[in-house]
C-alpha cells in the first residue's frame, strides 16, 4: 500500500458502531442534520504518522496515542509524542507481531496509516473492545498483548475527535497533532 498518498479512511469497525449508535440515540435525526467532521480533527484513521517530513505527522499527541499502542503491546516506553527512530523501530516490530497473529499482512515498513491503525482497532487478539456510549461518546478499552496493559479511549460520536486516558490519570488527552 503506498502510504504517502493522502486518505480519508477510518477504522471500519469504530465507524460502524458510530454509525449504529449515533442512529439509535438520536432515534430518527435527519442524516442531512450531522455535524461534519473539524479539518482539525485528528481521528487516527485520518492521518499517517511516520519519522520522515510531510506527508507525514511526527510529533504531538496523535503520536502519544500511537505511542501507547506500542506501550500496551510491546512494552515500549520511550512516550514522548515524538516520531522518531525508536518509535519507527517499535511500530515495524509491533506490524511483524501483528502478521504473525493474523492471516491478513499488513506492510511492515514502520509507518502508522491506514493498514495499521485500522490492524489496531480491529486486532481480535489484543486490541479495541467497546464498553459502553452515553449517547456523546463511545468508550473503548485497548487491551494490550502485554498482560495488565491497558488504556481508555472515547470517540465523541458527532464528529469522531478521539482521546485517550491512562488507568489511573485524572485528564483525557486529545489527539490533535499539533499539541
Amino acid at each position: 500500500m503506498n502510504q504517502t498518498k493522502s486518505t480519508v479512511r477510518t477504522r471500519s469497525g469504530v465507524l460502524a458502531s458510530r454509525v449504529v449508535v449515533a442512529l439509535a440515540v438520536t432515534l430518527g435525526a435527519s442524516l442531512s442534520t450531522a455535524s461534519p467532521a473539524s479539518a482539525h480533527t485528528a481521528y487516527p484513521g485520518l492521518h499517517t504518522l511516520c519519522k520522515e517530513a510531510a506527508p507525514c505527522i511526527n510529533s504531538g499527541n496523535l503520536v502519544r496515542f500511537w505511542q501507547r499502542h506500542l506501550w500496551a503491546d510491546e512494552g515500549y516506553s520511550d512516550i514522548d509524542g515524538a516520531f522518531g527512530v525508536n518509535t519507527h523501530n517499535a511500530t515495524v516490530h509491533w506490524q511483524q507481531i501483528y502478521n504473525a497473529a493474523h492471516s491478513v499482512d499488513i506492510d511492515v515498513d514502520g509507518w502508522v496509516g491506514p493498514e495499521t491503525w485500522n490492524a489496531a482497532s480491529q486486532n481480535t487478539v489484543w486490541g479495541y473492545h467497546f464498553d459502553r456510549s452515553d449517547g456523546t461518546y463511545l468508550y473503548y478499552t485497548y487491551y494490550g498483548r502485554k498482560a495488565g496493559r491497558t488504556f481508555l479511549i472515547r470517540d465523541r460520536i458527532s464528529d469522531g475527535v478521539t482521546w485517550f486516558k491512562m488507568p489511573g490519570a485524572t485528564s483525557w488527552t486529545d489527539t490533535s497533532h499539533g499539541s
